[in-house]
């Protein structure tokens, strides 16, 4: 057991979801990713451009690239919480784990009332937790993941897109693992409220800053639902999840280890 745990936590980072070539060019997201870099090289460097910039290759799974503009814009106005938040998931989706916990607790201490800064931290002690220490010998370390993720709940997010986000870390984080994880019915149910919140918003409404993001945050959920009604023996609402995944984007690698679990 010990083992497969280990494989769902290694495979919660490394193989996170990255937009396929098909789904970035049906978006037209490297054209808004020129935009925007062009905005935040104009000159000077615009904090929040390159904030934006560092958080759209972060949502398209580009973390070293993530890194650095993230740091550009922490470098430039160090108070801002938001992007020390986005730079310690960037750091810890990177492998780069003591970074991660490090600026991901920096943007706690800048922002103590934001259930994001929570919530990712919780998501950068996990993965540190689970690759330093390991399940079998770090139980307590995880406990105090999953507890900081939690804490995130008793926080209200600024704006729609942050409640989407912490929706994502958090669900994902608590159903990443099989068995029976404290709060994973709980974890269960933030996917499904992002399902049901990017099925009746608009990307305007749900704040939604690049083309296509509605259908990331659905393919991050469909996928982890998809995998946790399977391990549960839901084998039929499993397949319904999954089919859907895939038809997001037919070209990723959620898409092709879907495909692999429907058989």
């Amino acid at each position: 057991a010990g083992a497969t745990s280990a494989f769902q936590v290694k495979f919660a980072a490394d193989a996170a979801y990255v937009p396929s070539p098909m789904f970035v060019k049906r978006h037209k997201l490297e054209e808004v990713l020129a935009h925007v870099e062009a905005t935040a090289t104009l000159g000077h460097v615009d904090v929040h451009a390159s904030l934006r910039h560092g958080r759209l290759l972060l949502g398209l799974g580009r973390y070293e690239e993530s890194i650095v503009w993230l740091t550009r814009a922490a470098q430039r106005d160090p108070s801002v919480a938001e992007t020390h938040q986005y730079l310690g998931l960037a750091h810890a989706m990177a492998g780069l784990l003591d970074e991660g916990v490090a600026t991901a607790r920096r943007a706690v201490e800048l922002a103590p009332n934001s259930p994001r800064a929570h919530a990712f931290l919780g998501v950068a002690l996990a993965l540190h937790a689970a690759s330093t220490i390991g399940l079998e010998e770090g139980p307590e370390a995880l406990v105090f993941a999953f507890d900081t993720a939690a804490g995130s709940r008793a926080f209200e997010a600024a704006d729609p897109r942050e409640h989407l986000e912490v929706l994502l870390a958090r669900g994902r984080l608590f159903t990443v693992l099989p068995g029976q994880v404290p709060g994973q019915a709980e974890g269960v149910a933030d996917l499904e409220a992002v399902l049901a919140l990017t099925t009746s918003r608009s990307e305007e409404e749900n704040r939604l800053d690049y083309p296509g993001a509605s259908d990331v945050y659905r393919i991050h959920a469909l996928f982890y639902l998809g995998v946790d009604r399977w391990h549960k023996g839901d084998v039929e609402l499993a397949r319904r999840y999954l089919t859907e995944c895939i038809a997001l984007d037919p070209g990723s690698r959620f898409a092709e280890r879907a495909y692999q679990m429907l058989g």
